[in-house]
């Protein structure tokens, strides 16, 4: 998601998270370690709202302790418990797997 800018060059967090409020979904790039801090409070956000939200990593680095997500337990908060894969993202091909939420979502 852009920041956009209030005129004088600044960015405005108020808008990225109205882009937030507006948008339908959110699909989060979340590479790095740890992911870029904006995407998470954009994420955080979305969840928060409810919004459907998918992730996208195709970073090779561990961000997690755990053995079974790839992130930090908080970002999957707003992927279901069950299923969770389907909303995870690895690589570009993987966006167009009619399978995966993201094209369910879509054809709903």
């Amino acid at each position: 998601m852009a920041s956009r800018s209030n005129g004088s060059g600044c960015c405005c967090p108020q808008r990225d998270l109205q882009d937030v409020r507006d948008a339908d979904a959110l699909f989060a790039i979340v590479n790095g370690t740890p992911p870029d801090e904006g995407v998470m409070v954009e994420l955080g956000a979305a969840i928060a709202l409810g919004k459907p939200t998918f992730l996208f990593r195709d970073d090779f680095r561990r961000c997690t302790d755990s053995e079974q997500y790839p992130l930090n337990l908080m970002v999957f908060a707003g992927l279901p418990e069950r299923e969770w894969q389907k909303y995870v993202y690895s690589d570009v091909s993987d966006i167009n797997d009619p399978d995966k939420a993201l094209a369910c979502w879509a054809r709903s």
